[in-house]
């Protein structure tokens, strides 16, 4: 999961352990920092020291299975900050821990005021042991101008905020959408469907609203550069 915000956005440290702690505890930053090894520990250092490591340099973090880790990034580009959690999909197929996440990364989405947020099943990552080379990747949505557009390909979960929802509001299907005051969630299944899954569905967003997915010239087990999208937000950071 990732999460687009605006450089204005509140504290994403606060805001994380807050609402991880109201929806998704196993989300908190078990142990952290922001070099490595994470010297840092949530129950030994408290909630003081992750908001003091995040307000210097960021703070990235490791996680209670299912969830696995995340980064709260602290230097925008282009007025656009990004933060990030990963965690095991299997899980996910059970209905009430589905909800439970999806309520996370949404009301995470709504308090941090996320302009684009993306929830991906990536296939072929590993827990442990050598990669596959055969994993999915996807390179950043962030770049000169803000957010570069949608996902190349589509995703499980995609939030667009009031910012993005101008753009996108005539394409989103009215059954698989969600709409709240900061925005709308748009979810084309109900189970984790990753991206070769989801190539079988029909695509709501025409081709100007996505990036274009340029191979890394090391060869494809490396993530992609993104060329922006024709039609993608701008944002007045003034």
């Amino acid at each position: 999961m990732q999460w687009h915000s605006p450089e204005s956005a509140p504290d994403a440290a606060t805001l994380w352990l807050e609402l991880a702690r109201k929806f998704l505890p196993e989300a908190l930053p078990r142990r952290f920092g922001n070099v490595y090894p994470l010297r840092y520990r949530l129950d030994r250092d408290g909630d003081d020291q992750f908001i003091a490591t995040f307000a210097s340099h960021g703070a990235w973090f490791k996680a209670t299975l299912p969830c696995i880790d995340g980064g709260l990034y602290l230097e925008p580009w282009d007025g656009i900050l990004i933060d990030t959690l990963k965690m095991v999909a299997q899980p996910l197929d059970d209905p009430p821990w589905r909800n439970t996440v999806q309520r996370f990364f949404v009301e995470y989405a709504r308090r941090r005021g996320s302009v684009l947020a993306t929830g991906e099943v990536l296939r072929n990552h590993k827990l442990s042991g050598p990669p596959d080379t055969s994993w999915d990747l996807s390179g950043s949505l962030r770049g000169p101008g803000g957010i570069l557009g949608l996902p190349a390909n589509p995703v499980w979960w995609t939030w667009l905020g009031n910012d993005y929802l101008p753009l996108v509001r005539d394409y989103l299907p009215p059954e698989h959408t969600t709409y709240y005051d900061e925005g709308a969630l748009y979810a084309p299944t109900e189970e984790p469907t990753d991206r070769g899954q989801l190539a079988g569905l029909p695509d709501p967003f025409p081709a100007s609203l996505r990036v274009t997915a340029i191979p890394s010239e090391y060869g494809p087990s490396n993530t992609p550069m993104n060329s922006p999208a024709a039609i993608r937000p701008r944002l007045n950071q003034g």
